[in-house]
């Protein structure tokens, strides 16, 4: 009795050392949502805490340029100044225009933080459906290989026949290959942007679904995102201090050139502006025609797989033909979903440009 339980401990053990180990390593991979990344990366993100300090940095050089002007008068004129004084104060107003530029821009750089780490996080669920479709792709080009030179064998295909299956093989090889590299770099960029160092030791999990948004109209976006950019807002604000210091400056001439400039550069910026807006606008509308379309794909894939496979259960339809139904079927599941993404980073992106405050989201959960 006493050897048969012993027999039972040394059972027991061996199973626990075997199932302990692969726990542990499940559990090596956290899970990771989208919400859970964009908040690690607004905490731990280097080009944010960067910024931060550029904020920092632009304080302590206008306290300094604001200490200098309370010491001396206000110029009205470079003619009525001493030099000193129109140096005081065109350093004040330049330190004061690029604090407020790098205040607003750190506030922008925080918003756009959520459009990347979107992008990103898609890319690596991409990625990884790829792969897994690139590894199913490889499997078939396998079978189909097999069955070639067993028809070969019995003379009902020929050798050029059997070379072209043997060329698909290898591609599928090379093409598992690319797949495995492209996750590897989409999980780097990801890592990256959530200031995560070393191995990128976590799980996604991908929750995303169709969510349409109406944004009013072309034209309102438009005029939302002018009024609301840090680019445009900075473009204007530079244009008009340049115009204020052209009275300073030691040749009026080049002063008055130099405020042409900017005032031309603020207008670039708002054609830029228009320009990126109304294409993001325009292609979630295309995005979201092409969405009816596959959805209705999906459906009718879904149905002839059902069928196909129905078929195979009766010995209607050969294996091969049931996992080439099954791989299109996937297929076009798998454009669904990066429909779905890429109108999802559209739609953050143009509520990004239009200053919609998605931070605060994040920030409350």
């Amino acid at each position: 009795m006493s050897k048969r339980i012993l027999s039972m401990f040394f059972a027991l053990c061996f199973a626990l050392s075997v199932f302990i180990p692969s726990a542990l390593a499940a559990e090596d991979a956290k899970q990771l949502t989208l919400d859970d990344a964009i908040k690690m990366a607004l905490e731990r993100n280097r080009d944010l805490k960067i910024q931060d300090l550029e904020v920092e940095k632009a304080e302590e050089t206008l306290d300094d340029s604001r200490t200098n002007v309370s010491k001396g008068n206000t110029p009205t004129s470079n003619l009525l100044a001493d030099q000193e004084t129109v140096l005081n104060w065109t350093t004040y107003l330049s330190d004061e225009t690029q604090y407020r530029i790098a205040t607003k821009q750190l506030e922008a750089l925080r918003q756009q933080m959520v459009v990347d780490v979107k992008t990103a996080y898609y890319d690596v669920l991409t990625a990884e459906k790829k792969l897994t479709t690139a590894e199913e792709a490889l499997k078939l080009a396998k079978l189909q290989l097999q069955q070639a030179r067993i028809k070969q064998e019995v003379g009902m295909s020929t050798k050029v026949e059997v070379q072209g299956v043997e060329t698909s093989y290898q591609n599928a090889n090379k093409d598992l290959v690319a797949a495995t590299n492209a996750l590897d770099e989409a999980k780097s960029k990801l890592a990256t942007l959530l200031g995560v160092s070393g191995s990128f030791d976590y799980s996604l999990v991908d929750n995303s679904k169709y969510e349409q948004v109406d944004f009013t109209s072309k034209d309102y976006v438009v005029a939302k995102a002018l009024s609301q950019r840090v680019e445009i807002w900075a473009a204007d604000r530079l244009a008009e201090v340049t115009d204020r210091l052209k009275d300073f400056a030691s040749n009026y001439k080049v002063g008055d050139i130099e405020a042409s400039i900017k005032d031309l550069e603020a207008g670039n910026a708002k054609d830029k502006m228009k320009q990126q807006v109304e294409s993001l606008y325009l292609s979630l509308e295309t995005l979201d025609e092409n969405y009816k379309t596959l959805e209705q794909n999906v459906k009718t894939l879904e149905e002839k797989n059902r069928v196909v496979n129905l078929q195979y259960e009766v010995g209607m339809a050969t294996a091969l033909q049931k996992q080439q139904t099954e791989q299109e079927y996937k297929e076009k599941l798998q454009q669904m979903r990066e429909l779905v993404y890429n109108y999802d980073i559209a739609k953050t992106q143009l509520q990004v440009l239009t200053g919609d405050d998605l931070v605060s989201h994040y920030n409350k959960k």
